[in-house]
């Protein structure tokens, strides 16, 4: 009888600890999920739309979005190196995946790297979960070939709802990158001039402007750098910007 209850108190303390085990897992995994998805009050959440900085200084930086147009990327770069200018990139995880030492390229020559997405799809109607992986897939590709801290996140085509908001935030980004002024420079038809044109005419304080590796960008970045520099804008990668 003795050894029948020494059993029984022993299976009790089997038990117990079991349970004990699983609600420990069952409260690390409810933290860890409540850590990866923080509140957000709808109201508020224009306040992670980043479209300029938020001082007077006469700055401003270049957003770069790359999925194509390799042929031109020497070609700008040299050009930046021309006028001692650093720009912020923002390549997809697939075009880098593809063209790994064209992405080290860029931070190897002093650029900023933004994460673009690992599709150059639209995110406009993307769940939450499905823009969480593809950001964090292409964080987690960029970073391991360009060795560069990965801080910024834009989304591609400037397309998002507030699920991408939230992913980009859970991920551990200040919001999402969009432009100020677009330079049009991803139209089949668009010139040089008109690429100045676009800029200049909208031109203003901490202005985010978006382009793209293309032919006529590369065109006009010269004169559209010179002009900036004559009028005393400093060119500086979007994070050193957002910090002034």
């Amino acid at each position: 009888m003795k050894f029948f209850c020494n059993n029984i108190s022993f299976m009790r303390r089997i038990i117990m600890i079991v349970l004990i085990v699983i609600i420990i897992i069952l409260l690390l995994f409810t933290r860890s999920n409540f850590r990866n998805k923080r509140v957000f009050n709808e109201s508020d959440i224009e306040q992670f739309i980043i479209r300029k900085g938020t001082n007077d200084d006469k700055v401003i930086s270049f957003a770069c979005s790359v999925d194509w147009g390799n042929e031109y990327i020497d070609e700008m770069l040299d050009i930046f190196d021309k006028y001692d200018v650093k720009i912020t990139f923002f390549p997809t995880g697939r075009w880098a995946a593809e063209y790994p030492g064209i992405a080290q390229k860029l931070s190897a020559r002093g650029h900023e790297i933004g994460n673009n997405g690992y599709y150059n799809k639209s995110y406009e109607n993307l769940s939450y979960d499905n823009a969480y992986e593809d950001i964090k897939k292409s964080d987690t590709l960029l970073r391991e070939l360009t060795s560069y801290d990965i801080k910024l996140f834009s989304p591609p085509s400037g397309s998002y709802n507030n699920n991408i908001i939230k992913a980009a935030i859970n991920l551990g980004y200040p919001g999402i990158i969009l432009s100020s002024i677009d330079t049009m420079d991803w139209k089949r038809d668009i010139t040089s001039d008109l690429i100045y044109k676009n800029i200049f005419n909208k031109l203003d304080r901490c202005d985010i402007i978006l382009i793209h590796p293309t032919k006529s960008t590369a065109e006009a970045l010269s004169n559209v750098i010179g002009d900036l520099l004559t009028e005393q804008y400093k060119i500086v990668p979007i994070s050193e910007m957002l910090k002034k």
